[in-house]
């Protein structure tokens, strides 16, 4: 029964923060996306706009996207850098012609 409670207090302040702000967010899929979608729950919280404490619940996950986003970037630009180590490499060592 507890459970339901603080699922009804979460959903309201959902649609509180939803009815309050009527802007859609973007994508979050660039840290700069990231970044400016923090900078906005900042400015509305500072306005009245957001409660603090919605906004407090927020963050944490905000950071932990920002941290996905830079590993898979990093582990993007890694698989790049492997794929072109290993075509320089089967162009200086020439075709494989054992026969």
């Amino acid at each position: 029964m507890i459970r339901n409670l603080r699922v009804k207090a979460y959903f309201s302040c959902c649609c509180l923060l939803t009815v309050e702000t009527a802007d859609p967010v973007p994508p979050l899929d660039t840290a700069v996306a990231v970044l400016d979608t923090g900078s906005r729950l900042f400015a509305d919280v500072l306005a009245g706009k957001v409660p603090h404490r919605v906004a407090a619940s927020l963050t944490p996950l905000m950071n932990l996207l920002l941290h996905a986003i830079k590993t898979a970037d990093l582990e993007q630009r890694m698989a790049k850098l492997e794929q072109s180590k290993l075509e320089q490499s089967k162009l200086r060592d020439g075709p494989d012609d054992e026969t």
